[in-house]
């Protein structure tokens, strides 16, 4: 709802933009409003019109689409509300899954939140204890899959990275740059790299 009348938009359009001098002033007192209002009432009129001879969507037209996507957003938040919560099962894939896409602990918990309704969702503690046990089920498969891929290592390439001043021994095939064998050592030696 307009809290100006349009008529005293227009007139006060008038005053600015009619070239008079001395005319702003004069609309400003009667109307009572200053004279920045007047400038700013005048501007809107202005892009009223250009945007009406412009040939734009109407207003009608962007007032029906305001109305429909707020009844859409309502309804969506209905349907929100009433959802059924995510089984267990599915959060501990969503926080095990998080976990090795490199999300800490704490950000899982918070995208949980976001999905499910006030206080459904995990603890912390609880979110940690899945983490652990997707990561114990993980290794022993990653075990046996090491053991079966072995074989299909030709050439690796040897490096190191530090961690805190201490060398952390690498060995990457080049091929697949997958990351075949890894070790904190104490030193740098090629006696040290001949127990890897």
């Amino acid at each position: 709802m307009l809290s100006v009348a349009v008529d005293v938009w227009i007139g006060n359009a008038a005053a600015v933009l009619s070239g008079c001098w001395g005319a702003v002033p004069r609309r400003a007192q009667p109307t009572g409003y200053s004279r920045t209002s007047l400038y700013n009432h005048a501007q809107r009129v202005e892009h009223a019109v250009v945007n009406e001879q412009a040939g734009g969507i109407s207003y009608e037209v962007l007032w029906t689409d305001h109305e429909r996507l707020r009844a859409e957003n309502e309804a969506l938040w209905e349907a929100w509300a009433g959802a059924e919560p995510l089984p267990e099962a599915t959060q501990q894939v969503f926080a095990a899954t998080g976990s090795a896409r490199g999300l800490r602990l704490g950000q899982m918990i918070t995208l949980l939140a976001i999905f499910l309704p006030n206080g459904t969702g995990p603890s912390r503690a609880t979110g940690g204890r899945w983490v652990a046990q997707s990561s114990r089920q993980a290794g022993a498969l990653l075990a046996l899959l090491d053991h079966c891929c072995q074989r299909w290592v030709w050439v690796l390439c040897l490096e190191e990275i530090f961690l805190h001043r201490e060398p952390i021994w690498m060995a990457v095939e080049p091929h697949s740059m997958a990351w075949v064998a890894g070790q904190r050592g104490p030193d740098r030696s090629g006696e040290s790299w001949c127990t890897l």
